[in-house]
């Protein structure tokens, strides 16, 4: 459920981050195609991340890498939230 919870907080995060970037006076003023690659490279980064995740799982176990996943996520998550970076 928690895994579930922050694949959706991630991606509200994403959907506000787009509206910023398209705004012509707030943001970049990014073009339909731009925010498209935007997209894209976000679910290419995060597919590869999951198969690298699944592999690993394989290797070391699938709870200690669930666990080790969330912390690091939710660390980067909250750094964002905190403006720490």
């Amino acid at each position: 459920m928690v895994c579930s919870l922050l694949i959706w907080l991630d991606n509200t995060v994403l959907s506000i981050t787009l509206e910023t970037l398209a705004d012509p006076v707030r943001g970049l003023n990014a073009s339909p195609a731009e925010l498209q690659w935007a997209t894209g490279s976000y679910t290419l980064a995060f597919a590869t991340l999951m198969f690298t995740a699944g592999a690993l799982g394989d290797r070391f176990g699938h709870r200690a890498v669930l666990a080790t996943g969330l912390v690091v996520f939710a660390t980067a998550r909250a750094g964002d939230y905190v403006g720490i970076r």
